[in-house]
């Protein structure tokens, strides 16, 4: 596999794990914990496992993506300190409305970052480090 491939791997494996974390969440959450669920409920827990099952089939993902964080935002607001921020980007599309301008622009920051890291050098970039040291950026500049 080359470094490019591996590369993107880093990319998908962080968002995989984003996604794996909050569906933990989700499951042990009523009313997705309990044994009778709604339509719209056994719906929401059939996108989310489709999610899990095609990720990183990147269409397919990105369409149930917004449609989870959507419904999340608008029927299960229990669940909005347990997704991460990042998810509302990489799924992008509508998603983005529910993020502020300064992240909008932290994310395209760190989107840039990554590529500038991928064309400029041979060998794999991490993208979870990236995504750690914009951090630590972020948290410098702020004292």
């Amino acid at each position: 596999m080359s470094d490019k491939n591996l590369s993107e791997k880093s990319y998908q494996q962080y968002h995989q794990t984003l996604i794996e974390t909050l569906a933990e969440h989700i499951k042990r959450t009523p009313p997705f914990n309990g044994d009778v669920l709604d339509e719209l409920q056994a719906l929401f827990l059939e996108k989310l496992d489709d999610i899990l099952s095609n990720h990183p089939n990147q269409q397919d993902v990105s369409d149930s993506g917004q449609w989870l964080l959507n419904h999340i935002v608008s029927n299960y607001q229990q669940l909005m300190p347990a997704v991460p921020r990042d998810l509302f980007w990489y799924f992008g599309g509508d998603c983005l409305h529910f993020l502020e301008d300064h992240e909008i622009s932290h994310f395209q920051q760190l989107d840039e970052a990554f590529h500038e890291a991928r064309s400029h050098t041979d060998q794999a970039v991490n993208y979870e480090q990236l995504v750690k040291q914009s951090k630590t950026d972020i948290e410098g500049s702020l004292h």
